[in-house]
């Protein structure tokens, strides 16, 4: 199992940046597998509950909900997804906020493929290390709807952690 791959979501407002990361490094022959985007938190909280992915790579400011008030909402309700910040603002205020929300990295634009690359890798040892199948965010679903009294939610993250621990012992 260990050759699993790492779903990715990727946030940012402008889309030339988010089809950029796409492109710039191999995702797939890396181990990872792109499974969404948004152009702003608000936006890409939804999407993430929907797919949680294990990365999530965000830009700080943008429009409606920004990386740091998205960061603090998925340490909340998903706290074993985790988050890389790549932004253009080298300001200490901001990567002392996001250390506080448990960030894995705080990179600077514009990012050069290497240190995206060992960024991801580094990742990549930390959440197999954690525990190779178990569908965390799965779980921090579970827990949010029945919170929530969530019905809904709660049978959809069922749903797909039974999907993935089956794909597991196949």
């Amino acid at each position: 199992m260990e050759n699993r791959m790492l779903t990715v979501f990727i946030v940012d407002d402008e889309k030339l940046i988010r089809d950029g990361m796409k492109k710039l490094i191999k995702w797939e022959e890396n181990g990872f597998r792109i499974c969404g985007e948004a152009a702003n938190g608000r936006d890409a909280l939804q999407a993430i509950q929907a797919s949680t992915p294990d990365i999530v790579l965000t830009d700080l400011r943008m429009p409606v909900m920004d990386g740091l008030a998205l960061t603090a909402a998925l340490r909340e309700q998903m706290p074993s997804v985790e988050v890389v910040i790549i932004t253009g603002y080298d300001e200490f205020e901001y990567a002392k906020e996001a250390v506080r929300n448990g960030v894995f990295d705080y990179q600077l634009k514009p990012v050069s493929q290497g240190d995206l690359l060992e960024t991801m890798q580094r990742l990549k040892k930390k959440i197999l290390s954690r525990s190779i199948a178990y569908p965390f965010a799965q779980e921090d679903l579970i827990l949010q709807s029945i919170r929530e009294n969530d019905g809904q939610m709660g049978v959809q993250a069922l749903g797909v952690m039974f999907d993935r621990f089956k794909t597991a012992i196949a």
